[in-house]
């Protein structure tokens, strides 16, 4: 309706372009805050699917690793003893002696030469009660030594042969005085629960 001197009193028509482009914010918006709704609850629904997966993994005990345990060096113990030469090779018994005293910790009292010479094996010279330290002195050496009780002796002499090599080794001075083992009794036990650590 038009008015003289007042103009066109009616309200401006909005055009149908501007009014659909204020309607089109909130829908997008919406859109928008749904897609975030369904990323956040699916990345939820991940991480507790996650923990619940490690939780029920069961964890195992650990099994000690077995050591193998090393025997104790075996020595020759008891009193001091003597070391002579027997042979034609100088300085045979202060070698010796060196090597019996650091690898069997044996205590040597003097080295010196044999009153005579000594032909083939070495010989070691004891009195009754010291019959195990004159065993173990006669197994120190290669070939080992022939024992000969001797009554005027106080203490262990050997006396080096022509035929002495050299001194054994840890195992095998070990091997020669060990006391001979009784064989083992089987003994029968209830079978106990098996452990996790038990081979298969």
């Amino acid at each position: 309706m038009t008015i003289l001197g007042r103009g066109d009193l009616s309200p401006p028509r909005r055009s149908g372009f501007g009014y659909r482009r204020r309607r089109r914010w909130p829908r997008l918006v919406l859109v928008l805050l749904l897609v975030a709704a369904v990323a956040a609850g699916g990345y939820e629904g991940w991480r507790h699917f996650r923990h619940h997966g490690r939780s029920a993994v069961r964890t195992l005990p650990q099994c000690p690793t077995p050591t193998p345990s090393q025997p104790a060096p075996v020595g020759i113990a008891g009193p001091s003893l003597l070391v002579l030469n027997g042979s034609l090779r100088p300085g045979l018994a202060a070698q010796v002696a060196h090597g019996l005293q650091h690898r069997f910790s044996a205590t040597i009292r003097r080295v010196g030469n044999a009153a005579a010479f000594q032909r083939g094996a070495s010989v070691v010279r004891f009195p009754a009660s010291l019959a195990a330290e004159a065993r173990a002195v006669a197994a120190a050496v290669v070939p080992a030594a022939r024992l000969v009780p001797t009554a005027g002796n106080v203490r262990v002499e050997l006396d080096i042969g022509t035929r002495f090599q050299r001194l054994a080794t840890q195992s095998e001075f070990t091997a020669a005085v060990a006391p001979p083992t009784a064989a083992p009794t089987a003994v029968v036990t209830a079978s106990p629960t098996r452990s996790p650590c038990a081979a298969a």
